[in-house]
């Protein structure tokens, strides 16, 4: 995980009040994706637990070198 997707996340987390070290990322969801829809399949991952999505952010990263 890139070192700006880790920091993005954290900084989110402080803003919303959560541990970051609770926190998932899940890429490449379509936007037209339901919020049930995604904690639905997230919870087909027994490790995982209880999920429940706290906000969304359509972002692109510039990966230029």
């Amino acid at each position: 995980v890139s070192k700006t997707l880790m920091s993005l996340l954290e900084n989110w987390c402080t803003g919303e009040g959560l541990d970051a070290s609770h926190a998932l990322v899940v890429k490449q969801v379509p936007v037209e994706t339901t919020v049930k829809h995604i904690e639905e399949t997230l919870m087909t991952i027994k490790a995982l637990g209880r999920v429940r999505v706290r906000g969304r952010v359509c972002l692109t990263l510039n990966h230029s070198h």
